[in-house]
């Protein structure tokens, strides 16, 4: 378990935990302490989906690194199924950055035609 999948359970737990709470406080007390108990469910939903994320991404290049140490060719599928970030989603498939994992996709040729 990488430290990201811990702090994304954790992240997890306390947002179901300040659901639980807020709509406690809201059938109980107040609507606006469960307003503010819903703001920090929604703070932590994003917190640990961001973490599960940097876990994939650590995955990834944990296997890209085993592959290219024992010589086997480059998995296609790490490029199209986990991206490197949400700036990744917005660039049109394009490296974007030197961290990048999509600069290490083959790049296909333009010119070449499928029906010819």
């Amino acid at each position: 378990m990488t430290p990201d999948q811990r702090i994304a359970r954790t992240c997890d737990a306390l947002a179901l935990a300040s659901t639980a709470g807020a709509v406690y406080l809201g059938w109980t007390y107040s609507l606006w302490a469960a307003a503010a108990c819903a703001y920090v469910a929604l703070f932590l939903v994003w917190c640990a989906r961001a973490h599960h994320r940097h876990h994939r991404i650590r995955r990834a290049r944990a296997r890209l690194a085993e592959r290219a140490a024992r010589g086997l060719p480059i998995d296609p599928i790490v490029y199209t199924v986990i991206p490197c970030c949400d700036l990744s989603e917005h660039a049109a498939g394009n490296a974007h950055d030197i961290d990048c994992l999509r600069h290490l996709a083959p790049v296909s040729n333009p010119k070449r035609s499928s029906a010819a």
